[in-house]
């Protein structure tokens, strides 16, 4: 690594002077990263994340433009449901999520490896009618309930680890991916897309289903390790870090991505470490080498 501009930057807490804005989730934790585990009671099986006015959207630009983004960029088009395989830590929920809001998308994330069938089909429920008699019903999944009570909205219905779902799940999404259905309601207010990852990367993975491969044809391998896709992966980056850490820092790591395994062990180990050592009120109880012992031992 560059030594003496590492050393500036956790000596002088480069990006001191660029004042950081308070966003969204400051403010109020809904705003953005919407509800979680704790807040809908899903038991950590979705989550809601709301495109804000904050959100710029920059002009794409096709030079930038690697053949994940095109892949992707398509099926948001033509509104089609896409499944993106591809190899974890390079991105492909955050670029999801980005391009979502692109388009103007609320994103309702279904964590699908932590689903039951009745996290998708419904809970069946009692119900009586206006001359007593009691028929069964099915009460809709709060996910679900969300995207009928905000119809003036458009959603991307993201199923995360689609490739780890149980069977009975995997067949519980059939009604949902292939018509837009849900507890025999169907929507016009959603489009479907999914990720999950290689089979050598998790033994917990199986097949598709035929209809369900079939209908998120062509799906997209997700390409990685190139040039094109680390420098997408710190666009991002940058977009999400400049205002904590100063874009010196994260310019010096791209220049050394080669000691690294992909995007998201410099996110987790690295930027949120660097970000930490800032803000450390008892920082000055490390000396430079030792911060540089932490970082190189990655």
């Amino acid at each position: 690594m560059k030594r003496q501009s590492l050393a500036d930057f956790v000596i002088n807490e480069a990006g001191r002077g660029r004042p950081r804005k308070e966003t969204p989730a400051d403010a109020n934790p809904d705003a953005t990263v919407g509800k979680d585990a704790e807040k809908n009671g899903s038991g950590g099986k979705w989550a809601i994340d709301e495109p804000t006015d904050d959100d710029v959207v920059e002009p794409l630009k096709k030079e930038e433009l690697n053949k994940n983004m095109k892949r992707l960029l398509m099926k948001f088009k033509a509104e089609e449901p896409f499944f993106i395989l591809g190899e974890a830590g390079w991105g492909k929920t955050s670029i999801i999520k980005s391009m979502a809001k692109r388009f103007k998308r609320s994103v309702i994330t279904v964590y699908l490896d932590k689903c039951e069938a009745t996290d998708l089909g419904g809970i069946p429920v009692p119900r009586q009618n206006d001359k007593g008699s009691v028929y069964q019903d099915t009460a809709m999944p709060g996910w679900a309930s969300y995207m009928q009570e905000h119809p003036e909205k458009q959603f991307l219905l993201f199923f995360d680890e689609m490739n780890q779902a149980a069977p009975d799940v995997m067949n519980a999404l059939m009604p949902i991916v292939l018509e837009t259905t849900v507890c025999g309601v169907k929507f016009d207010n959603f489009m479907v897309g999914a990720a999950g990852n290689f089979e050598h990367e998790n033994d917990a993975v199986s097949e598709l289903s035929g209809p369900l491969k079939s209908r998120f044809k062509p799906i997209i391998v997700w390409e990685t390790g190139g040039d094109a896709e680390w420098g997408q992966a710190f666009k991002y980056m940058h977009k999400a870090w400049d205002e904590k850490l100063g874009p010196e820092i994260i310019d010096i790591i791209y220049e050394n991505r080669n000691l690294f395994v992909n995007p998201r062990e410099i996110e987790h180990k690295v930027l949120r470490h660097l970000y930490a050592m800032k803000n450390d009120s008892e920082k000055d109880l490390f000396d430079v080498e030792d911060y540089f012992d932490r970082l190189e031992s990655l």
